[in-house]
């Protein structure tokens, strides 16, 4: 044990990086460490379970579909809910004012949900796939590894809903002119307040699906926290050394790179840099969207409601909110871009900084 009073010595520099091992044959796996046997088997196990997400993308399209057809203008819709209800012919005149037929609402909610969700079920042969190519020996721990399992399903199972909001974003997005089957004419506010209320609504349905695909549920494995718990806690000492051991062999944060290193400098790359966007932009997704999301429902519902009280003297039904100015989306734009190039060299610029600190 060292004095107290001894002076720290300065960190070692310009070492050898640790040797890596040599990637294992999947041949040559030991059989205890196979938690599936083909790609067909975890297919019809996730077949067996996936009938809960299958009630979330039912439930989530059809918020869709009510955000979509309220996206022109939110506040007329409220007007016209309310004035529906004294007198109904008044509601349809402005569904027809509007593009809507009752027939083709009808259709829309009855068969594209339950479409939609039928083609995400589809998809979950690629699920397989996504997931059967992951070596949990890749990643910092094996809560890691279960959250990128649960992930990846999750991905392909909303898969079409992102496609699906990402055209139509652009083709409302677009400067040549109004898409004729399109009812939401422009970026207003209206169809902002909508686009970001659907966001939120699938950003919920996301993590409904990826808390019951879970890794465990889908591979049969023990949950991370229960192993933590057991190695630590657990009175059986030998289930305890097991799991502290299938813990520790998986445990990989305490090997930094070494300073002086190609690896040390490994942030400053274009894979480091893209590692850097893609966890900030995941924390960023769990924590800062869902308020920025909930904040422009607020703000793009206000600027709706002005316009449409602004434009009282007109005919109700022809009132329609001010699209944005392109210098307002260029702006956005550019903040947008800023922040990702921030977020990106973030690592590389605090690693230098806190080099002092290292001890």
């Amino acid at each position: 044990m060292t004095s107290p009073f001894d002076r720290a010595l300065p960190p070692l520099t310009d070492l050898p990086s640790p040797p890596r091992l040599p990637e294992e044959n999947p041949a040559l796996v030991p059989p205890g460490e196979i938690l599936i046997d083909s790609r067909r088997a975890l297919t019809r196990r996730m077949l067996r379970i996936v009938w809960v997400p299958a009630l979330v993308l039912m439930t989530m399209w059809l918020v869709l579909v009510f955000v979509y057809v309220s996206g022109a203008s939110p506040t007329f819709w409220s007007l016209s809910l309310l004035v529906g209800l004294v007198e109904p012919h008044y509601l349809r005149a402005a569904l027809g004012s509007l593009g809507f037929t009752s027939s083709g609402l009808w259709t829309t909610v009855l068969f594209l949900p339950a479409a939609a969700t039928a083609i995400s079920v589809a998809l979950l042969p690629l699920a397989a796939i996504a997931i059967s190519g992951i070596n949990p020996r890749h990643h910092l721990s094996e809560a890691g590894f279960q959250r990128t399992v649960a992930t990846r399903i999750t991905a392909v199972l909303m898969a079409p809903v992102l496609v699906t909001v990402a055209i139509l974003t652009l083709l409302v997005a677009q400067p040549f002119g109004r898409v004729p089957f399109l009812h939401w004419p422009s970026l207003s506010p209206g169809p902002l307040t909508a686009l970001c209320a659907g966001l939120l609504a699938i950003m919920l349905a996301w993590v409904s699906i990826r808390s019951w695909m879970s890794a465990p549920r889908v591979l049969g494995i023990t949950p991370a926290a229960a192993l933590e718990t057991t190695a630590r806690l657990d009175r059986d000492h030998d289930a305890r050394r097991r799991a502290a051991r299938q813990v520790l062999a998986q445990e990989r944060r305490h090997l930094p790179p070494n300073p002086g290193t190609p690896e040390a400098s490994g942030a400053l790359t274009a894979r480091g840099l893209a590692t850097s966007v893609l966890v900030q932009g995941g924390a960023w997704l769990r924590w800062v969207a869902p308020a920025l999301l909930g904040l422009g429902v607020m703000v793009f519902g206000i600027a709706d409601v002005v316009a449409v009280f602004t434009g009282m003297g007109q005919d109700l039904q022809a009132v329609q909110s001010a699209p944005l100015k392109w210098p307002t989306v260029l702006g956005a734009a550019l903040i947008a871009l800023v922040t990702v190039a921030a977020a990106a060299f973030a690592p590389a610029l605090a690693a230098p900084l806190s080099r002092s600190q290292r001890a």
